[in-house]
């Protein structure tokens, strides 16, 4: 799904699996009204006007790879991290979300990016299976076009 780039650079798209979109769930199921709209308002004014060039800033940092997180840090304490990855110059996609909060633990991170690296890597490789399958369509309909109907020669 993509949401809307309302004539930002960045359009964002929530990851699915299965059905489901990791981070959208997350928001309903575990954050407030409040904070939902903070977080919402938040990407839209920072994260589609930026993209990865968050991590210039005090709004994210890269993580691992092709993979950043948007960060939040609200005045009641929170401290939310989106893990995305930017493609098409012009698209952020959502992979995992969690409330950091008082957790700070390496090892809570750890699995926090683990779970993004994990999606990450489904994506990316659903996305090359279908670049590699149109690329074999495209040559074959264009070896069928050159072959076109052979014609019988006639003897002279």
């Amino acid at each position: 799904m993509t949401s809307g780039n309302d004539g930002k650079p960045f359009a964002i798209e929530f990851y699915e699996e299965l059905g489901a979109k990791p981070v959208l769930d997350w928001m309903k199921r575990d954050l407030t009204v409040d904070q939902r709209r903070t977080l919402g308002h938040a990407m839209s004014e920072i994260l589609q006007e930026q993209g990865s060039g968050v991590c210039d800033s005090e709004f994210g940092k890269w993580a691992d790879g092709d993979i950043f997180y948007f960060r939040l840090r609200t005045d009641t304490g929170d401290i939310f991290r989106v893990y995305a990855h930017e493609y098409d110059g012009s698209v952020v996609l959502l992979f995992h979300g969690y409330d950091k909060g008082d957790r700070t633990a390496k090892s809570s991170e750890t699995e926090q990016l683990k779970t993004a690296r994990r999606r990450f890597t489904k994506w990316d490789d659903v996305r090359r299976a279908e670049a590699k399958a149109k690329k074999k369509a495209e040559a074959d309909a264009r070896s069928r076009a050159n072959l076109g109907p052979k014609t019988a020669r006639k003897k002279t």
